[in-house]
């Protein structure tokens, strides 16, 4: 395993009992943490859709609280380790230069942060964190600290980030840069302004992962497909927030921390064109959080299995700055 190999059989079969009722897999202890052939197979084909309307079918998850030094941090994006069974979660420790350090939750609630990385800076703002799985080891995908690739590596049971491999995508840092990897494994997509100042536009790279391997240190692969998003998603006030990957579809999650700003989750194709276009419910609501809501801003987006179905995971971020919270929302998927 990569991460976390020392944790004993106990622990592991509590893990697949949870992963057996939350996702609603059959079998031992490889169907229950991975795939079926005949799922991997829906994973790789076709575009998905939200259950509409997402008020009358999001679902709260629950609310990820992190422990010790970190306490009060901003939760950036977060995505399920299938091979460990434990979420891990994105922050930025420091800025100038970018520190990012990843957080360890347990699969079920409570989700009170069990373990930190080694802070590191060969990272840039960690918009969102994504996993593949390559020979039963998961793969941790983040973009690079000069914003012209992107890093594929792996997290030790010491909290160590180790073999970090590098792909050099551009030949200029691109800003707001981010990446994800598709859930088969099969796609990286890669999202980031391209222009200058207000006439720059939000552009969508999508590559093949195995074009990658032998990409040399100065770059050269190209991507196979090139897009822009969806004029809703090119306000400037529509930050971009999370970017997830599933079949034939790529979700786009946007909108800033102001409670009066429409968020939006917004489906392309893998090769370019929207699909549909959904609003979260606003903080008026009261649906995604209650009480006096300072901010209301949404962070990251994971496919995951949930209740035997796919679902979408993403994070609501309130409070104030060194305070604030973190809850994981789920959408149902269908085709």
């Amino acid at each position: 395993m990569v991460f976390l190999s020392a944790i004993g059989i106990a622990k592991r079969a509590s893990c697949v009992f949870f992963l057996l009722g939350m996702f609603g897999w059959e079998g031992g202890v490889n169907a229950a943490c991975e795939p079926s052939p005949s799922e991997r197979s829906q994973l790789k084909e076709g575009y998905f859709h939200l259950e509409a309307p997402l008020n009358k079918t999001i679902e709260h998850l629950g609310e990820f609280k992190i422990d010790g030094a970190y306490s009060g941090a901003l939760i950036q994006s977060m995505a399920f380790d299938s091979v460990s069974c434990k979420w891990l979660a994105a922050v930025s420790t420091g800025r100038k230069p970018e520190l990012i350090t990843i957080l360890v939750f347990p699969p079920k609630a409570p989700y009170l942060s069990e373990q930190a990385s080694r802070t590191s800076m060969n990272f840039s703002h960690p918009q969102d964190l994504s996993l593949s799985v390559k020979g039963g080891q998961a793969e941790i995908w983040l973009p690079d600290s000069k914003r012209k690739g992107v890093n594929r590596f792996e997290m030790d049971e010491d909290g160590s980030l180790v073999n970090i491999r590098n792909y050099r995508l551009s030949k200029n840092p691109v800003k707001g840069y981010f990446s994800a990897v598709s859930v088969d494994g099969n796609y990286l997509v890669t999202m980031g302004a391209v222009g200058k100042g207000g006439s720059s536009r939000q552009e969508v790279n999508v590559y093949r992962v195995s074009d990658l391997a032998d990409l040399p240190d100065h770059g050269g692969v190209l991507p196979i497909y090139s897009w822009p998003l969806n004029e809703i998603q090119q306000d400037k006030a529509q930050w971009r927030q999370g970017l997830a990957v599933i079949g034939s579809t790529v979700f786009v999650l946007s909108g800033n921390a102001k409670r009066d700003q429409p968020k939006f989750i917004v489906s392309y194709k893998l090769e370019g064109g929207a699909i549909a276009v959904e609003e979260l419910p606003g903080a008026n609501s009261n649906q995604l959080m209650t009480g006096r809501i300072r901010t209301y801003e949404p962070e990251g987006l994971e496919v995951i299995r949930h209740n035997g179905g796919l679902a979408l995971a993403l994070g609501m971020a309130g409070g104030t700055k060194g305070q604030r919270s973190f809850d994981m929302w789920v959408v149902p998927l269908r085709k």
